[in-house]
């Protein structure tokens, strides 16, 4: 079940990223036929929110049921797009969306207290 899609149109590459329930994220490009260019099984649960951020390289931070955040980081490949998984934070709760400021320096993830 899809939960979450964003797309990226900054960095010479248009991509759209879905990611969902089946812990999975699908990275497509939009200009050739919304080909699969890759598929990262980093999380262990359902994932709540994706964004891209970066001009540069394709930054893409995704966040999940895991209470689990990452940093993805597409890399040079001679067989097409390739992302790394470059840094993973582990938080106290589940997190359940976020936002990327206008600079895109900085991600904003809502804080949800236990009742």
């Amino acid at each position: 079940m899809l939960m979450c899609c964003a797309w990226n149109t900054e960095t010479g590459v248009t991509l759209l990223a879905s990611a969902g329930r089946d812990w999975l994220i699908h990275a497509l490009n939009v200009e050739k036929n919304y080909n699969l260019e890759q598929t990262l099984d980093d999380h262990t649960l359902s994932i709540t929110a994706i964004k891209f951020a970066g001009t540069r390289d394709v930054q893409m931070i995704s966040c999940g049921a895991n209470k689990s955040i990452y940093l993805l980081l597409k890399c040079p490949a001679d067989l097409g797009w390739v992302a790394l998984c470059i840094c993973c934070v582990t938080e106290k709760t589940i997190l359940y969306g976020m936002d990327v400021d206008i600079t895109q320096k900085y991600v904003a993830m809502p804080a949800r207290t236990a009742m």
